[in-house]
């Protein structure tokens, strides 16, 4: 799956948006024959990704949701550790995946609702997004997240969705 994914980057890069979409949907469709649920939610990610650069912002919203609903039932057990396919995760790199995909999914979110015509969920997803990325204490995560979060907050003040 690993070569996959570079393929899928590689036609992402390109702009070739048709042949990344294409392979985006194996990824998925591989990742659920193996019930991998951080493999599922990175695949969902890919695809939500595709989309939203293809401008399919419905359908990339959909995945958004599907991904979001993936990380979220990945939060760490008791034991503090996630089963991955390698053997168990320690609970500080548990926290950096799952703070990691949760921050880009709710930013990468935030510009699909501020595209469909919702700036108010728009900010909401920001926040949540920008409150995630605070609570991993990862500073590389929080500039990136801040970045993309100015960004949606720049587009909605556009429309006066800003406070």
């Amino acid at each position: 799956m690993a070569a996959l994914h570079a393929v899928f980057l590689a036609h992402l890069v390109r702009a070739d948006m048709r042949k990344a979409c294409e392979i985006a949907t194996d990824l998925v469709t591989l990742a659920g024959e193996h019930g991998d649920t951080r493999r599922n939610a990175e695949a969902e990610h890919r695809l939500a990704t595709v989309r939203t650069y293809s401008g399919d912002f419905d359908l990339a919203d959909e995945g958004w949701e599907r991904a979001w609903a993936l990380l979220k039932s990945m939060q760490e057990p008791a034991t503090g550790l996630i089963q991955r396919s390698a053997g168990p995760m320690p609970r500080a790199q548990t926290a950096q995946v799952l703070g990691d995909g949760q921050a880009f999914n709710r930013i990468y979110s935030a510009w699909i609702q501020w595209f469909l015509g919702y700036p108010d969920r728009a900010l909401e997803r920001a926040s949540i997004a920008t409150a995630i990325a605070r609570e991993s204490g990862l500073k590389s995560l929080q500039a990136d997240v801040q970045y993309h979060a100015a960004d949606v907050f720049e587009l909605c003040s556009y429309v006066g969705g800003c406070p």
